[in-house]
């Protein structure tokens, strides 16, 4: 299972010092709010046979969702208040600029709901072992 010593391994190999340079309380804490992320956002759509035991893919997703827990300020590696996966966005938020003169913007999802932020890193990682979404077909 994820833990601190190879949350730092991991992203040390990968040329980010943030895990190591954090106190270890700081990087306990962040590995605690990526596991309950990756928990309650992906471990739940695993197929069965990929639920026990776990692949090490986890303990990677676990570790790239960590890393967006942390942020530097005034040199000293911390803790994002509230939490970065915990963010939710609003329709108003979540648009883009499409055209400069006379502003315009663009919805990027649904202007009804709220959206919630996604890593491609880890929908990489744990995309093998998700439950595909099989669409309902009915043959008459």
């Amino acid at each position: 299972m994820a833990d601190l010593a190879g949350f730092r391994a991991y992203h040390t190999a990968r040329g980010n010092s943030a895990p190591t340079n954090a106190d270890d309380a700081v990087a306990e804490a962040a590995l605690v709010r990526a596991t309950d992320y990756i928990t309650d956002e992906y471990i739940w759509r695993f197929q069965k046979q990929h639920k026990d035991p776990l692949p090490d893919a986890v303990d990677e997703a676990i570790y790239e969702a960590a890393l967006s827990e942390l942020s530097v300020e005034d040199d000293a590696v911390v803790l994002i208040d509230g939490g970065f996966w915990g963010k939710t966005y609003t329709p108003a938020e979540a648009k883009v600029l499409v055209q400069v003169d006379t502003i315009r913007w663009q919805y990027t999802g649904g202007e009804n709901g709220y959206q919630f932020p996604v890593s491609t890193k880890i929908e990489g990682r744990l995309r093998p072992y998700i439950l595909p979404d099989v669409p309902v077909v009915i043959v008459a």
